[in-house]
C-alpha cells in the first residue's frame, strides 16, 4: 500500500513537471509554469521523506534546508549578467550528484539495503557515472568560458588552464580520434565492470574500474566543450541542460525511481529539442555541438567584408540630441537587445523609453534573436524583469520582414546577431540567421567601444551609410534620450 501511494505521488509530481514545461514555453504563462514546477518538486521531496525506507532524517533535513537556503539566496542576488554562469554551474551539480550516487550504489551492492549484484545493474551504475562525469566537467568549463576565463592570479599560472577557459575554441590535433578513443575506452570499462557484477558469486563491484570511468569521462567532458567557441555557448548551455536530464534519467534506472526516469527524460528531450532549434538558427550542426566542433577546422575569419583595415574605416557617431530628433520624426521603432544591455543594466531605462514613445503613438517593438545573450531566453527574461509587455516582444522569424518599413532600429549591446557577414562565406558566423537591421531607414548601435562581438569578428554594419554609433554606457545614453524627449 505504501509503495502504491509513493508511486501515485511520483506520478502526480511528474504531471506537474509536464505542466511546468508547458507553462515555460510562453512568456505569458511562465510564472504559472514555475509554480507548477515548485509544486511538483515539493510533492516529490515530501513523498520521498515519508517513505519507510528513509530514516536518516537528522542528516537529510539539515542538508535539505542548507541546500534550499543557498539556492534561494543565489536566486535572489544573482545579476542577469551572471545568470548563464549560474545555470551552467547548476548543471555541474547534477552531474556531480550522479557520480556520487553511482559510487554510493557501488559500495552498497551486496550489503543490507543495497542492490543485488547483477550485470544489468552494473551497467546502469557505470553509465550513470559516465554521463554524470561528462556533464560535471563540461558544465564547469562552460561556466569558466561564460565568465570570461580564469580570474584568480594563482590559477592563471597553471599551464593551459587559461586556454581551456577562454572564449576561443581550443582545437587539439586529432581531437575527434581522442574523443572516439575515450568514449570507446569508457564503454569497454563499463562492459568489464558489468561483467564482473554479473559473474556467478559476485558480491561487489570494482572501485578502480568506476574511478577510471569517472576520470576518462571527465576528461572527455572537458575536451568536448573546450572545442566550442564562445559564440556558440548558448547552444552549449542548452545541450548541457539536456545532458543533466539524461543523467537524472540514468540515475532513475539505477535507483529504480520512476520519478527520476520521467523527469530526466523530460529535461533531456526538451533540452535536445531546444539545442536543435538553436543550432538550426545559427547554421550549426547539432553533431558539431555534441562531438565538440566535429568537422570544424581552425579558421581565420576576415575582420571586415572589405579590404579596408578596421582602424581606417570611419563610423558616423550620434549623440542624445541627434537621436532625439530622429525619434521625434519616427512612427515605427524596433529595439534589438543584446548581452551589453544586461551588462549596462539598462533594461529599465529602455522600458522607460518604450513607454514614452508608445504614449506618443510610436509603434515600438522588440526583436529577439534565439541566441541573444549567453543562454536561451536570456533577453526575454531581462525584458520581463523590466515589465516590458509580452505582446511587443517578437522572435526573429516574426519580425525580420518588418525592418524595411521601420524608421529607427536601436541596437543596444548586440553585435553578432545583427552582423551582415553572416551572408558571406569564410567566417565563424557564415549562414547564421540574423536580424537584418541594416534594411531599415536608420540604425543606431549603442556600444561602449568598437570592440568586436563574442564571435571575435568585426561588424560591417557599423560602417553603413544609414548607421550611427552611440558610444558610452547604454543606461546613461538611453536615460539622456528620455530626458530630451520629455523636454
Amino acid at each position: 500500500m505504501e509503495q502504491t501511494l509513493l508511486q501515485l505521488a511520483y506520478l502526480a509530481a511528474s504531471i506537474f513537471f509536464i505542466l511546468s514545461l508547458q507553462g515555460l514555453s510562453s512568456q505569458e504563462t511562465a510564472r504559472q509554469g514555475n509554480r507548477f514546477g515548485v509544486i511538483g518538486m515539493s510533492l516529490a521531496v515530501i513523498a520521498t521523506l515519508l517513505n519507510s525506507h528513509v530514516d536518516q532524517y537528522l542528516t537529510l533535513i539539515p542538508l535539505l534546508l542548507i541546500g534550499a537556503g543557498i539556492g534561494f539566496w543565489r536566486a535572489k542576488v544573482v545579476e542577469m549578467t551572471e545568470m548563464p554562469q549560474l545555470v551552467a554551474l547548476l548543471h555541474s551539480f547534477v552531474g556531480a550528484a550522479a557520480v556520487l550516487v553511482g559510487f554510493a550504489s557501488d559500495l552498497s551492492i551486496g550489503h543490507e539495503g543495497g542492490h543485488a549484484p547483477s550485470g544489468l545493474y552494473g551497467a546502469e551504475v557505470a553509465v550513470d557515472i559516465m554521463i554524470g562525469a561528462i556533464t560535471f566537467t563540461g558544465s564547469v568549463v562552460a561556466f569558466l568560458k561564460l565568465r570570461g576565463g580564469i580570474w584568480h592570479p594563482t590559477l592563471k599560472k597553471i599551464p593551459y588552464l587559461q586556454e581551456i577557459a577562454g572564449s576561443k575554441p581550443l582545437l587539439l590535433k586529432n581531437r575527434h580520434q581522442l574523443n572516439a578513443g575515450a568514449a570507446i575506452l569508457c564503454l569497454v570499462l563499463i562492459w568489464v565492470y558489468a561483467s564482473q557484477l554479473g559473474a556467478e558469486g559476485a558480491n561487489s563491484g570494482s572501485l578502480l574500474l568506476i574511478s577510471l570511468i569517472t576520470l576518462i569521462s571527465g576528461a572527455l567532458g572537458v575536451h568536448l566543450v573546450v572545442a566550442i567557441g564562445g559564440a556558440d555557448m548558448p547552444v552549449v548551455v542548452s545541450m548541457l541542460n539536456s545532458y543533466s536530464g539524461w543523467t537524472a534519467s540514468a540515475a532513475g534506472f539505477m535507483l529504480n525511481n520512476d520519478l527520476l526516469i520521467i523527469t530526466g527524460a523530460l529535461v533531456g528531450s526538451s533540452g535536445a529539442i531546444l539545442s536543435y532549434i538553436m543550432c538550426r538558427s545559427m547554421n550549426r550542426s547539432i553533431w558539431a555541438v555534441i562531438f565538440g566542433g566535429f568537422g570544424a577546422e581552425p579558421e581565420a575569419a576576415p575582420a571586415v567584408s572589405s579590404d579596408e583595415p578596421q582602424e581606417e574605416r570611419a563610423v558616423v557617431e550620434i549623440d542624445a540630441d541627434g537621436l532625439t530628433e530622429a525619434l521625434n520624426g519616427a512612427s515605427s521603432v524596433i529595439i534589438v537587445p543584446g548581452y551589453g544591455l544586461a551588462q549596462a543594466r539598462a533594461q529599465n531605462d529602455v522600458y522607460g523609453l518604450t513607454q514614452l514613445l508608445r504614449e506618443r503613438g510610436v509603434d515600438v517593438r522588440f526583436a529577439i534573436h534565439p541566441v541573444a545573450g549567453r543562454l536561451p531566453g536570456h533577453m526575454n527574461i531581462l525584458l520581463a524583469e523590466a515589465n516590458v509587455p509580452y505582446d511587443i516582444v517578437l522572435e526573429l522569424e516574426d519580425i525580420n520582414e518588418d525592418f524595411p518599413e521601420t524608421d529607427v532600429v536601436l541596437i543596444i549591446g548586440a553585435n553578432d546577431i545583427v552582423n551582415p557577414l553572416t551572408q558571406e562565406e569564410g567566417n565563424p558566423i557564415s549562414g547564421m540567421e540574423v536580424l537584418e537591421v541594416w534594411k531599415s531607414k536608420l540604425t543606431v548601435v549603442f556600444k561602449r567601444s568598437r570592440n568586436v562581438g563574442y564571435a571575435g569578428i568585426d561588424n560591417p554594419l557599423f560602417y553603413k551609410e544609414n548607421n550611427r554609433m552611440f558610444f558610452g554606457d547604454a543606461a546613461k545614453s538611453v536615460s539622456e534620450v528620455v530626458t530630451n524627449l520629455k523636454a
